[in-house]
C-alpha cells in the first residue's frame, strides 16, 4: 500500500506585543507559529505614522522546517504619537499561514494577508515645580515648593533634590500609583553662595520620568 503524505493543518503566526510605550522605549513583538512551515515562511514588520523612521531588529524573521517555531522582533527610536505596526508574510508557505495579533484564540487574518495593530507612544512624564523658578534666599531662610507629577506612576518613583549649600525637608519625594500627584518640599539655605539645585529621579520606572530642569 502506498503511504499518503501527512496532511498539515493550516498555519497560524501569532504575534503579541505592547500597545503603548514611552518615547525612546524599545518595544518587542513575539511571534509563535502553531507548527513549522513545510518550506519557508518569512514574517516582515514595518511601522508607519509618528515612528515611520524606527528600525526593526531583525528586519524580518525566517522560519524553516529545521528551525524554531518562535522568534522576536524589536523596534526602538520611537517618536511620540500614534503609529501603525504592520506584519506581512512571504515565502513559499505564506499562502498556507495566517497572522493573528494578540493573545488568545481570537480570529486570524486571511491566509497570506497583512495584519496591523495600533501603537501609541507617549512623551516622558514630567515634574512641574511651583514656583517655577527657585528664588534667592538669605542665609538660614527657607522656602516651600510644590512638585506636581504629570501622571501617577505604575510603580514608585522618587524625586531627590540636591544642592551643596542647602538642605531639604523631606529629603526626597516619593510618588505612588495611589497618589497624590502633588507633594511639597522645603528648601533651607544653609550657607551663602551660588549653587544649582539639581533633581534626581529613581525607582522602577525612573526612565519614563524627566527630572525638572
Amino acid at each position: 500500500l502506498a503511504t499518503l503524505p501527512a496532511v498539515v493543518p493550516a498555519g497560524v503566526a501569532n504575534v503579541t506585543g505592547r500597545a503603548d510605550a514611552y518615547e525612546g522605549d524599545p518595544v518587542k513583538f513575539h511571534v509563535v507559529l502553531n507548527h513549522l512551515p513545510r518550506d519557508m515562511l518569512i514574517v516582515t514588520p514595518s511601522v508607519s505614522g509618528a515612528s515611520a523612521h524606527a528600525p526593526f531588529r531583525p528586519s524580518s524573521l525566517v522560519f524553516t522546517p529545521e528551525g524554531r517555531a518562535t522568534g522576536e522582533l524589536e523596534v526602538d527610536g520611537l517618536s511620540a504619537g500614534a503609529s501603525l505596526v504592520s506584519f506581512e508574510l512571504s515565502g513559499a508557505d505564506a499562502q498556507h499561514f495566517a497572522l493573528r495579533l494578540g493573545p488568545g484564540p481570537g480570529p486570524a487574518a486571511a491566509p497570506g494577508a497583512r495584519a496591523t495593530t495600533n501603537l501609541t507612544v507617549r512623551m516622558l512624564e514630567t515634574f512641574a515645580l511651583r514656583p517655577a523658578a527657585l528664588r534667592s534666599l538669605y542665609e538660614r531662610e527657607s522656602a516651600t515648593y510644590a512638585v506636581e507629577l504629570s501622571r501617577l506612576p505604575a510603580e514608585e518613583v522618587t524625586l531627590t533634590p540636591f544642592c551643596p549649600n542647602a538642605s531639604f525637608s523631606p529629603a526626597h519625594l516619593t510618588f505612588t500609583a495611589a497618589g497624590p500627584r502633588e507633594l511639597n518640599f522645603t528648601l533651607f539655605a544653609a550657607a551663602p553662595g551660588t549653587a544649582e539645585v539639581r533633581f534626581y529621579v529613581s525607582g522602577e520606572n525612573a526612565l519614563y520620568f524627566a527630572a525638572p530642569d
